[in-house]
């Protein structure tokens, strides 16, 4: 259990939520509408669905971002952070740095490229011929 704080560090921020599905975004919800933070999420409208919702101070998203708005985020240089950032904010009581650990990082998705069986099988040999 967590003191609640005398002030409320996502107070009036934008925040967008967008992940592969809506799970990501019902999750936040409710701990965002009592934090005071004002939700955004992506249309519904296939033509603007990787659009960024104007005013967005900060995106939340996971692994299963669109590349579309990784790029998106990247060129309009806006923060975009894992739900890890949601927590240690509310735990802090205060705004942590957007940058200020690896765990908030977002990473690009891999490109798949059909070779990853044999990288797996490759590693595989690897391990035997060490552990011989």
């Amino acid at each position: 259990m967590i003191p609640a704080h005398t002030h409320k560090p996502l107070k009036g921020m934008r925040i967008f939520i967008t992940a592969g599905s809506d799970d990501l975004y019902n999750y936040w919800k409710p701990v965002l509408t009592s934090a005071q933070a004002i939700l955004l999420k992506s249309s519904k409208k296939e033509k603007e669905k990787y659009d960024i919702p104007q005013g967005t101070d900060v995106i939340v998203t996971d692994a299963t971002c669109a590349p579309e708005i990784l790029e998106k985020a990247t060129v309009a240089n806006l923060p975009l952070v894992k739900p890890e950032w949601l927590v240690q904010t509310i735990i802090a009581g205060k705004r942590v740095d957007y940058f200020g650990h690896e765990k908030y990082r977002v990473d690009e998705p891999l490109e798949q490229d059909g070779d990853d069986d044999e990288d797996e099988e490759d590693d595989e040999e690897d391990e035997e011929e060490d552990q011989s």
